[in-house]
Formats: structure tokens, sequence, C-alpha cells
């Protein structure tokens, strides 16, 4: 992942009728906004409410309209004629620790795809006055008539103050407003309650088998950076021991087109052109092959001041300029690696980094269409070439739903598996199963290809380099959920970013970047304990040991604001059931499932279960279906594998022996499992004098040499 902008997209659709029936809003609540019905205002202003923009005075319009609302009262209504952001905004009385609901009415007409619609925001400040965090409902695309919208959140112990827009996000078209209301919400009603959750397994697979779990691996191990800090030998056999007991399926890698063509026509495969990058390259394909882990390669984009970059100053590379010297470059890397490495991993190739945002031309801008033609020359130079099996994937987007739309649209002829990126939820989201399940959804059902997740995190990263969630149970509670629901949602698996620390160049450390060190991984850096073990490595590897590439997905009906399962049968009939609770209570969780009738492990990843050893998970017993259903526990904040896979291979379904152990037949289990709060996913500012201008958070990220 380069350094780039990652749009804060998206998270919640609609809740209309869930919050209705639960009946968790504070009895009595007043609405904490003032004159959230709109029935007051003066001229274009409504009373109590500011607006703000970041575009031309001649780019949008915000208006009261008396009478115009939905009722016959008054409302707001935003006009953007250019995809910028405006909203109506107003402070809010919130506090530390609770939670709130934001809801109201929404109307639109035209608004385009691009951007993040019509919705509903909250940010949250710090005592400093900076910008904290900001949550949002998923935005209204279209023409809609008036829509229920309503969005759930936490507040963070650090926000002291806060803000709530109604808006139009970076898209075009016209969008009124009405009867918005913030009320507090009882959120430890269902959280701290504990209780029985019914699932039914369903009879028909998903339409597409995992294609693999895995990670980010970009080849630096051997790099100047992380060798002068005395990275060896012992370190790279660490390193692949660990990949071993994680059960990696897959791996998505960096390469930059002048490591090996520092000048056009004159290749140097191995390590004398411009960077030494191409030592750790082929390290981690031997690896790679050794593993019998599937490689995609992702040609990052052509690095500023090479031959084959257009050098503009808006990031530090750009599209290839000369898109048949860029595909002859990939064609001529692919054809050394088979025919001279001999290798069998590299099964992919992803063209460009985020291109929603970095395949920038010689003018600074994005183009499209030349991302477009990029895909056709490549895929007719590889066809050409006889490497037409090695498959493209697109679209690879930075959480833009607009340029994956677009994508699936005019690359379909040439790609055979699309993808895109997340970095936005988190394990405290009130809500974050739907969201990630819907979110999925809205990306699978708009093609009939194999979709994955080809990067993802949490919403705690800042800048390029940190997360400042990286070493908490909860971020492995967080990857969990993802698979869960990441696979409900019809993906075929997910790449997190990435398998462990390294440093990408070396840097200043009180620049922003670490140094240079990614610290984001499974397992910190040789500096820390030796490569430490974080609680992320134990959720992953239940994950990637057990739900194994080839397996068909069954959805598990049933799911609620807590907990949700999903499962997964290899293709030699062995089963694994994913089951997770958020709450902070315990939970029952009963699945009917009777068409798999076997005795299940009971595997779980909870706060006594993670070590920093790097040894992964065990089964602690067994469960044994009753009349077709499985019946177990899960604690507050935990999720649970279920499994008769026996094979710790690339998972094609052998019937080999599993390194675990086993202890106490049951016919039940017990367990737990946590969750509440918000994903910072975008950045408040403040302009010309108007406090509380909901504002995207640019977020630059990893690759920087």
């Amino acid at each position: 992942m380069s350094r780039r902008i990652i749009a804060a997209i998206i998270t919640l659709i609609s809740f209309a009728a869930f919050l209705a029936a639960s009946g968790m809003v504070v009895e009595g609540e007043a609405n904490m906004l003032k004159n959230g019905n709109f029935e007051k205002g003066s001229g274009k202003n409504a009373a109590n409410w500011d607006k703000w923009n970041n575009g031309a005075a001649s780019e949008t319009e915000a208006l009261y309209l008396e009478g115009g609302g939905r009722d016959g009262t008054g409302c707001v209504e935003i006009t953007n004629l250019a995809p910028i952001a405006s909203n109506f905004n107003q402070y809010a009385n919130i506090q530390a620790g609770k939670s709130y609901k934001i809801s109201g009415w929404i109307k639109t007409d035209g608004i385009s795809d691009d951007g993040y619609g019509a919705g509903f925001a909250y940010a949250g400040y710090e005592a400093n006055g900076d910008w904290f965090c900001e949550d949002f409902t998923d935005g209204l695309h279209g023409d809609n008539d008036w829509t229920y919208v309503e969005k759930i959140f936490n507040v963070p112990d650090e926000v002291v103050r806060a803000v709530v827009a109604v808006r139009i996000w970076f898209s075009t078209g016209t969008a009124w407003f009405d009867s918005v209301e913030l009320v507090e919400f009882d959120a430890d009603a269902v959280l701290n309650t504990s209780k029985t959750h019914q699932f039914k397994l369903v009879e028909k697979p998903n339409a597409h088998p995992v294609d693999g779990f895995g990670c980010e691996w970009d080849p630096k191990l051997v790099f100047y950076p992380n060798t002068n800090r005395g990275v060896g030998e012992e370190d790279i056999a660490l390193i692949k021991r660990r990949m071993e007991l994680l059960n990696i399926h897959r791996v998505r890698m960096m390469v930059l087109p002048h490591w090996f063509e520092p000048e056009k026509d004159r290749f140097e495969f191995e390590g004398k052109g411009d960077a030494d990058e191409m030592d750790s390259l082929w390290l981690y394909l031997d690896i790679c092959e050794e593993l019998g882990v599937k490689v995609t390669l992702t040609w990052w984009g052509a690095q500023n001041g090479t031959w084959l970059s257009y050098s503009t100053p808006a990031l530090w590379l750009s599209a290839p300029n000369d898109l048949g010297e860029m595909a002859k470059n990939i064609s001529a890397l692919l054809q050394y690696a088979r025919n001279e490495k001999k290798y069998t991993c590299i099964d992919s190739v992803i063209l460009q980094n985020e291109p929603s945002y970095a395949f920038v031309v010689e003018d600074g801008s994005v183009d499209f269409d030349y991302y477009v033609e990029y895909y056709k020359t490549v895929y007719e130079r590889l066809n050409a070439d006889g490497l037409g099996d090695i498959t493209l994937v697109g679209s690879d987007d930075a959480q833009n739903f607009d340029w994956y739309k677009k994508s699936v649209a005019n690359i379909s002829d040439y790609v055979s598996k699309f993808n895109s990126h997340f970095y936005l939820w988190s394990a405290k989201d009130y809500d974050l199963g739907k969201t990630i399940r819907e979110y999925t959804k809205k990306h699978t059902q708009l093609t009939d290809k194999p979709f994955f997740f080809g990067e993802f995190g949490d919403g705690s990263t800042e800048g390029a380099y940190t997360s400042h969630s990286v070493d908490t149970y909860e971020r492995g509670l967080f990857v969990g959920v993802c698979a869960i629901n990441t696979l409900k949602g019809g993906s075929t698996g997910s790449l997190y970013w990435p398998l462990h620390d390294v440093y990408y160049y070396a840097g200043e450390p009180n620049d922003g970047s670490n140094g240079g060190l990614m610290k984001m991984g499974l397992f910190a850096y040789k500096d820390d304990k030796n490569w430490r073990i974080r609680p992320t490595y134990h959720a992953w590897g239940l994950v990637c040991n057990y739900v194994l590439p080839g397996s068909e997905v069954y959805d598990i009906t049933g799911e609620n604001e807590i907990c949700e399962a999903v499962a997964a049968k290899t293709r030699d009939g062995k089963w694994t059931l994913l089951a997770a609770n958020r709450s902070n209570a315990e939970q029952t969780i009963e699945i009917e499932a009777g068409k798999i009738e076997a005795e299940l492990n009971f595997i779980l990843y909870d706060r006594n279960s993670v070590t920093e050893g790097e040894g992964i998970i065990e089964a602690t017993k067994t469960i044994s279906p009753e009349n077709g259903v499985y019946a177990f526990t899960l604690p507050g904040e935990s999720f649970a594998v279920l499994t008769n896979v026996t094979a710790k291979s690339k998972g094609q379904g052998s019937e080999e022996e599993s390194e675990g152990t086993t202890q106490n037949t049951e016919k039940s289990g017990s367990g737990n499992t946590g969750m509440l709060l918000l994903a910072a996913a975008g950045v408040l500012a403040a302009a010309a004098g108007i406090v509380g201008v909901l504002f995207l958070k640019k977020r630059k990220k990893k690759g920087k040499k």
C-alpha cells in the first residue's frame, strides 16, 4: 500500500426497523439538537444551524425552506453543482462514554455515485480543539423519496465536544433534510445482557468458494534499512516458521518497475538495478514457493524520478507514462520468474496500488480512461507472451465505491477477480457486523466474478505507518469479525495489512513515519522482543488455519446487532463454523446445522487464550450436535471456531492430522465477546468562523521508499 489517501467512506445503512422494535432509546429523552425539525428560519438560514462547504460559492447552495419538509413544515436543502463537501451543522452537548442515535429523513434528487452521497454525520473534538473522530451514515445516492436514516455511535473518552451535520459529501445533486434528532441511546441494554441466539445454516453455498486468507508482504526484509539493523538468516527462518504456523494462503506483494529495469530495455533481475528490493523479492518468492503460498504481485506505479513515471508533484509515484513499455516490463519479470526461477506461486497481478487516488497522469489528475487502457494493454501483452494463465485483478480501490463500480463496468473483459480495500471500522462500532456485511454485499452484488479484500485494517490508522490499536486484544476481535462478515457478504477472502513490522525506508523517526517502520503487523519488529506476537496474530491464525482455500461458504442466518456466524465446507467435506459475540456479556449460541452431524473441535479467541507465544490457539473441547443443533456459549468480546478440519497444509481438504490437542468432550461450550464505539474515518475542519465543519481526513498509506 503506498502513500495514499484513505478516503473515509461509508458505513452504516438505514437501521429503521431495528431500534423501533428494541426500545433502547432512553425513555423520555428530548432531542438534543436545536431546531431539528427546521421549523425556524429566516431567508436562506435555518435557526441554530451553520453552513459550510469546501468549494466556491458558485458550486453549492444551502437553503432553509419554509413549508418544504415531508409534513409541510420547514426543511433544509443542499445542492452541489460540483463534487464538493457541503453541510448544515451545529454543536451538540454529548458526553464521553455514552451512546447516541442520530436519525432523520432525507429526500434526494440526482445524487451522483461519486463521493459519499447525502447523509448525517457526527464528529468529536479533543480538549485542545483537535479533531478526534467521526462517524456517519451510509450516504443516499440517486433519487429517493423521503427516507428514514439513523446511526448509533459511542463517544470516546477523548471527546469533549461534538458537531452534528446534515450533508452532501463530495457528490453532486440535491438533498432535503427534515426531522433530525440526536438522542441518548442505551447501548448497555444490549451489550450487557445475556440471552440465547438462534441461528440456521442455509442450504445453498455462496456463488464463489474461498480463494484465500493472508497478508500484505512487501519485499523489504533484506533491503538495507533492515539489514543495517541486523536482520539476517535467523530472522528469515523465524518469519518463515510463523507463516507456516499461521497457514497463510495468499500474499499480496508490491513491485516497482525500476527495481529491475532502471533504464528502458536494461533488465537487471538479480538485484543490480536501481534498488536492492529485488533480493527481498526473490527471497519472499522462494519462501512462498516452498510453502505453497499463492502470490498476487502488485505493480504499485512508477516512482517519481524514474523513466516510466510522469514525476508529478501530486504523489511519490504516478501512472506509467508509456503503457506499452509498462506491459513489457510486467511481462519480462513474469517470464523470468516462471522460466528462470521456476516459480509456480505467482498466479495474479494487480495494476497500480489504489488507483482511485494514485493513478495520476502528467497534469496530476487521475485518469480513469487511461486506467482502462492500461488493463487492456497488459491483458493483450500477457496473452501474446504465453502468460494468459496469470490473471489480472482490479480495481484495488482505496474505499472508493464509485471507482470500483466504474471498473466493474469497464475492465471486466480483462480481469478474473475484483478487490477493494478498507480501513475504516473498529471492534467497538455498535453495528460492526451489519456494516461490513452490507459493505461487502454492495461490491459482490455488482459482479459475477469473485471479489475479495486486497487490503484491510481498522480505523485507528494515523499517517502511513501507525495504528493506535495494533497491540490491542480488540483488534484481534475485529479481524475475526471481519472474516465472518465479509464471507457472509460473498467475499472470497481478505488480506490483512501487513504480515509483520518492517522498515520500508530509512526515515526520520519524528516525521510521523516511525522512521520508515511499518508498525501494523501481526507481529512486531526484530528489536521489539524479537518479533513480539500481537493478539491479531492469534485471531488471524485461526481464520487462516480453518477457513481453507477451495471451501464452499454457507451463510448462517439469524445474525443480530451483537452476534453473527458463518460456515465453510472443504472439498473433502470437513466443516468450520465461525461465530462471534461482540457484546460485553456472555451469549448462548444455538446453530441449527443438521447437514453437518459431526463432532467439532471448539477453539476460542478470548482474553484468556491470547498469549505472546507463536503457537496457534488450540481446541479446549469438542461439541456434538443435539437434534442437529450445535449449542455453546461465548464469553463477552470473543469469537470461536468449531471445526473438524485437520489439515494445516494450504487447505485443499487433506486428511493430515492437526498439531492441536483437544480436551473435554461436551455437548455445549462457553464463550464471550464485545464491541461498541465508532470508527474514525474522516477529518473535521472549521472554516470562516463556522466550527464543526465535517471534512475528509486525508490519510497517506504505506510504501514510501
